[in-house]
């Protein structure tokens, strides 16, 4: 099976310089927990909302420390946080080969590129889905 055939194609996408309250709102409102970062269609970072997290559950001893943290929230941008040595993986690559790659990397999420643009991105949750529908036709082809 293809990565192309469970990867996710609706995506939400954002520039480098965009700031990271806006991802921090994206993480939020559409549940997502992966947003690949590109200019002009080409994957230039990933953004996990673990990323994000850290930043703004980071504790602070002191009040200026907590200003500190809150304008980098507001004011920061998502290149300042986000991972640049990005895994991609073609859209035509096999299942089972990226879904090794993710546990060897020890990644969640990896962007899926066609001739170098962005197409999708497959998830350890599509994965899971996989196995699961795949799980439930097991089951009704034994009953």
């Amino acid at each position: 099976m293809l990565v192309s055939q469970i990867m996710t194609t609706k995506l939400i996408t954002l520039h480098p310089k965009d700031k990271i309250k806006r991802a921090e709102e994206i993480f939020n409102l559409y549940n997502i927990h992966h947003i690949p970062i590109v200019i002009m269609d080409k994957v230039v970072g990933i953004l996990s909302q673990g990323d994000v997290l850290f930043l703004s559950q980071k504790p602070v001893m002191h009040s200026f420390d907590q200003f500190i943290k809150e304008q980098k929230l507001s004011l920061g941008t998502i290149d300042e946080i986000m991972t640049t040595q990005v895994i991609t993986v073609p859209h035509n690559a096999q299942i089972n080969d990226v879904a090794a790659l993710l546990v060897n990397k020890r990644i969640n999420a990896v962007p899926v590129v066609n001739e170098g643009k962005l197409c999708g991105i497959l998830t350890s949750y599509d994965l899971l889905k996989l196995i699961g529908n795949e799980t439930l036709k097991q089951v009704e082809i034994e009953s």
